[in-house]
């Protein structure tokens, strides 16, 4: 299964990041969780990656990132069957996104932190 969902953001018609990840039908819901937690909340990619997640990949549950909490878990589960998951290394429930960019002639990236790229980024 390969549902690729690769995008480039730019800022003021220069690149600003470019985001991917690697998860099945897991990757179009973390690209669209990140990209909104950089552009749409104004984090910065340090911060974006540590943030919990909700993975809606169409099966059986919407699974929730259980440090949300109960009041996110009950919201979702009022529309769609929805369970509280563990943000794991294995069993991953979540897509994991890798981002790149270049802001104010400074390079960054980041990765989803329960992801072994993760170390290789920080060496």
């Amino acid at each position: 299964l390969s549902n690729m969902c690769p995008m480039i953001a730019t800022r003021s018609g220069q690149p600003w990041f470019a985001l991917g990840a690697s998860g099945g039908r897991r990757i179009m819901p973390a690209v669209f969780q990140y990209a909104s937690f950089m552009i749409d909340l104004a984090l910065e990619p340090a911060a974006a990656v540590h943030q919990p997640r909700i993975n809606v990949d169409g099966g059986a549950f919407v699974e929730v990132d259980r440090r949300l909490g109960e009041g996110v878990l009950s919201a979702i589960g009022e529309h769609l069957p929805a369970k509280a998951v563990e943000a794991l290394v294995s069993p991953n429930h979540f897509a994991n996104p890798l981002l790149a960019g270049i802001e104010g002639g400074t390079c960054f990236g980041a990765a989803q932190v329960q992801s072994p790229v993760s170390a290789a980024l920080e060496a």
